[in-house]
């Protein structure tokens, strides 16, 4: 051992030696005062010492189970002090780590979808006028109204730039009403047709003639011609004719540029001819810019965005549901307070829109509300409604400027329903494993989501 170390063992025995020694002087010197006083209760009382004696032990004793006493009340006092501590820690412990989520919409830290998916887009870029469209089995034109001439030639010009199908049709139609036209198109494949709509049917449907027209992957532009006279016509694809017919009983009043299917084509060019005035150029259009009443517009499914703190959500599809969501596994294994709070904008009071916990797109529970103030809950197992609670009308209007707050009380597999203050329904919902929360909107309207909360109970 060092020297610092044996001092420090000497320091330590000459304090426990001079404790000890003050602590038996002060005992005499109790000791010694006990006798005195004993010695002078006995000269000046009839009292013998040993009578004294027995009276001091008495109340020594009775002081000391008055101290064990208190000490024992003071240590049980302790014990419960400590108690209610551990108690308090302990529910402030799982009160820090209860599962508390908010979703103030500020910005997209949770990943909310943000992209807008659309049915067409028609719009002017580079001299073109472009036909973007992202439904399957579905046509879009855009017509203006011309005079036709006894005789004249129509030319297009149109170049493929992408699509799904290879197979599916573009061109021009001649249009007597919404339901009567004259089809002229081609395909990305190379073929070419002429085809009638009269009334509710297809009065003509010619078979396609293959290899006519530049493919799409060439990115080579086609030029479709058709010279008509009186009802007659004939049908040109690049110089080449490709068909020969009558027109009859379609008599145009206008033409309209068409795309049908998944594809994107760029109209560049289109001209008519009045053949009866040696050529005269009746209708141009060249797109750069446009000259004529086109009608550029986009036709969206669905649009989501963060705007002034708000996750704004227009649907546009009559008859059904759009819904962005993100994940919170957590959800599945606890009893939980929800409130969504949001404001309908605008469109159909009587299409529904709230809140909905998912396992995946086919299996979840939905809790709706409608602008006109009725409410529901539905539960979709396997793609299909299993259960659909009843309507209630909770008398809470919106006019595009309310707020309401829908609140889902969960505990394990059972369910409340409120809107506002208003009880709406409770159940039970089964075999749905809550993987996702999301925000839903059904047909045509908009609304505004402008805070999420979740509390663990």
């Amino acid at each position: 051992m060092g020297k610092k170390t044996d001092e420090k063992i000497l320091d330590e025995i000459r304090r426990r030696v001079i404790e000890l020694d003050q602590q038996r002087k002060e005992q005499k010197k109790q000791n010694d005062i006990k006798t005195t006083n004993v010695e002078v209760l006995s000269d000046i009382t009839s009292l013998s010492k040993t009578e004294i004696n027995e009276i001091a032990i008495q109340v020594q004793e009775e002081f000391e189970k008055k101290q064990h006493k208190k000490r024992k009340i003071i240590m049980w006092g302790l014990f419960i002090f400590a108690i209610i501590c551990f108690v308090v820690l302990l529910r402030w412990y799982f009160a820090k780590n209860r599962f508390h989520f908010v979703e103030t919409f500020e910005n997209n830290k949770n990943g909310w979808s943000i992209a807008q998916t659309f049915d067409t887009h028609r719009y002017f870029k580079d001299g073109k006028y472009i036909f973007d469209n992202n439904v399957s089995s579905w046509c879009y034109w855009d017509n203006v109204l011309v005079t036709f001439p006894a005789k004249y030639s129509i030319e297009l010009t149109s170049i493929w730039q992408s699509g799904k199908n290879f197979d599916d049709e573009y061109g021009f139609i001649l249009v007597s009403g919404d339901k009567d036209y004259q089809n002229f198109v081609l395909c990305a494949n190379g073929a070419v047709t002429v085809s009638q709509h009269v009334g509710e049917d297809w009065t003509t449907t010619l078979n396609w003639n293959a290899d006519k027209a530049h493919k799409g992957e060439t990115e080579r532009p086609n030029i479709q011609r058709v010279d008509i006279n009186g009802k007659n016509y004939q049908y040109f694809v690049n110089n080449i004719l490709v068909r020969e017919g009558t027109i009859a009983p379609i008599v145009p009043t206008s033409i309209a540029l068409r795309v049908c299917g998944v594809q994107k084509v760029a109209f560049s060019h289109l001209k008519i001819v009045d053949l009866t005035q040696k050529d005269k150029i009746i209708f141009e259009e060249s797109f750069n810019p446009p000259t004529q009443n086109w009608n550029p517009k986009k036709v969206f499914e669905r649009s989501a965005a963060f705007e002034n703190g708000k996750y704004v959500f227009a649907a546009n599809k009559i008859g059904y549901c759009l819904w962005n969501d993100i994940p919170l596994e957590n959800l599945e294994s606890m009893d939980f307070d929800i409130t969504l709070t949001s404001q309908w904008i605008e469109g159909n009071k009587e299409n529904n829109y709230g809140i909905s916990f998912l396992e995946d797109d086919n299996n979840y529970i939905s809790f709706e509300f409608q602008a006109n103030g009725k409410a529901r809950y539905i539960i979709s197992h396997s793609g299909s409604y299993s259960d659909t609670g009843t309507d209630i009308n909770t008398n809470i209007f919106s006019t595009g400027k309310e707020k309401h707050k829908q609140i889902i009380k969960i505990r394990g597999k059972k369910f409340e329903y409120y809107v506002n203050d208003v009880f709406v329904s409770k159940g039970k919902f089964k075999n749905i494993d809550i993987r996702k929360i999301g925000v839903r909107v059904c047909g045509k309207q908009t609304v505004a989501f402008d805070e999420l909360i979740i509390d663990e109970k």
